[in-house]
C-alpha cells in the first residue's frame, strides 16, 4: 500500500507541504474534500514509507 496524504480542504498546497515534511519520496497528495473531519490534511501510511 502507498502513502497518501489527503487534502481535507480544497486548499492542496497544506497537503503538499505535509507530503514533504514526511520525508517520503514515494508519498502522494490527494483531494478528497471532507470537511466533517475537522483537519486540513490527513495522512494515510502505507509500506512505502518507514519511520
Amino acid at each position: 500500500m502507498r502513502t497518501v496524504v489527503y487534502d481535507r480542504t480544497g486548499d492542496f498546497e497544506k497537503a503538499s507541504r505535509v507530503r514533504a515534511a514526511l520525508g517520503c519520496p514515494t508519498a502522494i497528495a490527494a483531494t478528497r474534500i471532507d470537511p466533517l473531519r475537522g483537519v486540513d490534511a490527513s495522512v494515510e501510511l502505507g509500506g512505502d514509507c518507514s519511520f
